[in-house]
């Protein structure tokens, strides 16, 4: 090697000199830092994927920041197959490749490149289930043996209530599980959108150097709520500095929905208790003050119980104490309901989606496990 060809001619030294000072570049990832936990909000514009170390960002925070530096954006087809009759492919195939620029100005700062194809497990499959024949609906059940066996339409899962024999071909002889997604080319936007906004993101990343912060390529996965056991703690929980030090310690979703599922759950007000003790709103603090309070809170619920069935029933209130009903009963909790069909062995998707439901108030957590009870319990 020739030793020489490693040295710079003065002349040349201008051209490998940083861009900005190093205070600048301090100031620069100081305003960065300050405007992700100012203005980016957890599920909307960045989401925690269990078992990652870094949020993932998604497409709103991606725009927030392109507005934020003044950037403008502009798409560039690369590549696309579109054959809609399946004649090469064996079916229906749609693939697009978009390249995203991002612009200062006339400026180019940074660009990436996103792709999507309908091969992907998320467009190309879909999962079928038994349908009524009499209502159309997709809530057959097994029906218990000690109530005649067969099937049912059942009616919390918003069916007609009919009722078919073992062995009805009507039933068993519809295909069940994961099937080709009979209507792909419904799909042909949404596989474009979302190659466009895998591009934008990735060159998001490139152009605001938020890669220390952020990652990608998981943003279309979809973050479950798991119910976790944990100690309950009778004492409240220490005094911390609450914030965290970097956006991967900021508290997660699940934590989150840990937190308002018990503030529910005991009647306690968790976000004027954050803010009272921690002086910070809760999506503030970090993911191990997050567990401090869930243990505080798990101690303040099992506290209330202790009290409500120590207290010996009176003549005159009988009422006023009673034990709660076993699972199903009308006080289910979140964490009865996990705790159960874990012990069914529930299929994870279909726990997840009563799960939810039940977390919005869609149905009530006793309705969601009945409704499992009937199926897998």
């Amino acid at each position: 090697m020739n030793n020489t060809a490693l040295q710079l001619r003065p002349a040349e030294a201008p051209t490998m000199m940083p861009a900005m000072s190093i205070q600048d570049a301090v100031d620069r990832h100081q305003m960065v830092v300050q405007f992700v936990g100012a203005m980016l909000k957890t599920d909307i514009d960045f989401g925690q994927i269990p078992g990652t170390n870094k949020p993932t960002l998604l497409k709103p925070g991606a725009e927030k920041l392109l507005t934020f530096f003044g950037l403008t954006k502009r798409f560039t087809v690369l590549e696309k197959v579109e054959d809609w009759m399946g004649a090469d492919h064996g079916g229906s195939f749609f693939y697009y490749m978009y390249r995203c620029a991002l612009y200062k100005g006339d400026q180019l700062i940074a660009e990436s490149d996103g792709s999507c194809n309908s091969h992907e497990s998320k467009y190309r499959w879909r999962k079928a289930e038994r349908e009524c024949p009499a209502c159309g609906k997709a809530a057959i059940i097994k029906g218990r043996d000690e109530y005649g066996g067969g099937w049912v339409c059942f009616k919390k899962k918003d069916g007609c209530g009919a009722k078919f024999r073992d062995g009805d071909a009507a039933i068993e002889g519809q295909q069940v599980g994961r099937v080709a997604n009979p209507d792909i080319a419904d799909q042909v936007n949404t596989i474009q959108k979302m190659a466009q906004k895998r591009a934008l993101i990735a060159a998001t990343l490139l152009a605001v150097n938020a890669s220390e912060f952020f990652t990608q390529d998981i943003e279309d996965m979809i973050i479950e709520a798991e119910a976790v056991e944990v100690k309950p703690s009778a004492t409240r929980p220490p005094a911390v500095d609450p914030r965290p030090k970097t956006l991967g310690e900021l508290v997660s979703p699940k934590q989150l929905w840990m937190i308002r599922n018990l503030g529910r759950e005991t009647g306690i007000d968790v976000e004027e208790e954050c803010r009272t003790h921690y002086s910070v709103a809760l999506e503030e603090i970090s993911k191990g003050v997050a567990s401090e309070f869930i243990d505080y809170l798990n101690g303040k619920a099992g506290r209330a119980e202790n009290i409500a069935f120590s207290a010996e029933p009176t003549k005159t209130a009988p009422a006023l104490v009673q034990q709660p009903p076993a699972n199903g009963g009308s006080n289910v909790t979140a964490t009865e309901f996990w705790k159960s069909v874990r012990k069914w062995k529930v299929p994870e998707e279909e726990s997840g989606n009563y799960a939810e439901a039940a977390a919005k108030k869609e149905m009530t957590w006793a309705e969601a496990l009945n409704t499992l009870r009937e199926m897998y319990g």
